[in-house]
């Protein structure tokens, strides 16, 4: 199902004069959301004060094979202040298994949510769903024990194996501060956006498209799902 192909496209289109580095997993402990980092040991946070903090969670059409991960700017133990953020991961998952446009909804959200199970000991991450922020405050005491965006890609990687529909995917970490962060919040809302729009064909709800701006991309969604549902 090509839901988010154009969203996709447009996010390697964001990278196209920026250097990402493959980062290899190295084994870190999970605090499991217990862990609170105080102001005496607090680093710096990503996507801190005013900087921008965009989590993104979405799904590609294409075989995705296997698992990766890749750095774009500065690894953790090369940042001393609060800077601007981003994780993004694009996953494939097993849409054969999905016969109605209920089950596609309930995984594709679960799998947006797989983010708040991963807690690093060292990088507790701040997400909020209201302003839609994802940054993380990291712990000066954890980057002496050799916290990194290696340790942080471990838990995602047990994470997103552990969930037997999602096959694969890649997730990029963003602190370079020239990428294009306010192209990636548009994206990142149209994302959200198509979800909601799932999520109103699921239910059947009754919308006044008079007082909504998304009529265009209901109208994608909806042409999509009767296609591969009808």
């Amino acid at each position: 199902m090509e839901l988010f192909d154009r969203e996709v496209e447009e996010i390697e289109g964001l990278f196209a004069a920026l250097d990402r580095k493959p980062i290899e997993l190295r084994e870190w402990e999970d605090s499991r959301n217990s862990e609170i980092i105080f102001s005496s040991d607090l680093a710096y946070e990503l996507g801190g004060g005013s900087s921008p903090a965009i989590g993104v969670t979405l799904f590609s059409s294409s075989l995705l094979e296997g698992f990766s991960y890749f750095l774009c700017g500065d690894d953790l133990s090369s940042i001393n202040s609060n800077i601007p953020y981003s994780r993004i991961s694009i996953l494939y998952l097993d849409y054969g298994a999905m016969g109605s446009e209920e089950q596609l909804y309930s995984r594709l959200s679960s799998a947006c949510q797989i983010r708040h199970r991963v807690s690093p000991r060292g990088f507790v991450p701040r997400i909020s769903s209201i302003s839609r922020k994802e940054g993380a405050r990291v712990s000066r005491e954890s980057l002496r024990s050799g916290l990194s965006f290696s340790s942080v890609a471990y838990l995602f990687d047990i994470a997103y194996r552990s969930v037997p529909y999602i096959k694969g995917g890649i997730t990029v970490f963003v602190t370079d501060p020239s990428f294009p962060f306010p192209s990636l919040d548009s994206i990142a809302q149209r994302c959200e956006a198509k979800l909601k729009a799932l999520d109103h064909l699921r239910d059947k709800l009754s919308m006044d498209c008079s007082t909504c701006g998304a009529k265009e991309i209901c109208l994608e969604v909806e042409s999509l799902i009767e296609r591969d549902f009808a």
